[in-house]
């Protein structure tokens, strides 16, 4: 039985990412892409 990969984009490069957990989609590439779009988003507030 094959299951359909659901994808998601990055929310910093729009890169798709595989969501292979339904309980916590990953958001990000990595950890530079989450503190990259967190420091604009700070910026962006102020």
């Amino acid at each position: 039985m094959t299951t359909a990969v659901r994808t998601k984009p990055c929310r910093w490069c729009k890169r798709r990412l595989e969501q292979r957990r339904w309980w916590r989609p990953k958001r990000y590439c990595g950890h530079w892409h989450a503190a990259k779009y967190w420091t604009a988003q700070l910026f962006d507030m102020i």
